[in-house]
């Protein structure tokens, strides 16, 4: 069982796809996030900065033709608490800040959101 503690909340804007940033206290990496009834329903992923939060990139994972955007798939339309499968869990310890996006679920295309979309970030230590 991961020890979480809720960090604070990030807002995706009406008509955006990507969160503010929120600093990762080191030593630990995100663990879960929780999502508000507000959500336009899309998959959720993640971009981090190694540079303190001046620089965001896309997380991704796979190799070759497999590679895709790291993302929580089946995220709903409605309020939810998720915590991240061990894979995105170690890729994001390597990050200092994190944003969050919202994600198309065919494609890594970004979706916007259709409302004003706030997620709870939950942080564990890094393993």
């Amino acid at each position: 069982m991961r020890d979480f503690h809720l960090l604070g909340t990030v807002t995706i804007a009406d008509s955006a796809a990507v969160s503010d940033a929120i600093a990762i206290p080191a030593g630990y990496t995100v663990a879960a996030v929780d999502v508000a009834a507000s959500w336009t329903a899309a998959d959720l992923g993640f971009q981090f900065s190694t540079d303190g939060g001046t620089t965001f990139v896309d997380v991704w994972s796979g190799i070759g033709t497999t590679t895709a955007r790291s993302r929580l798939t089946g995220v709903p339309a409605t309020a939810a608490f998720i915590p991240l499968p061990k894979a995105i869990f170690n890729e994001l310890a390597l990050g200092t800040s994190v944003k969050v996006t919202s994600i198309n679920a065919a494609s890594n295309a970004d979706v916007n959101q259709s409302g004003v979309a706030t997620v709870r970030i939950w942080v564990a230590r890094a393993e």
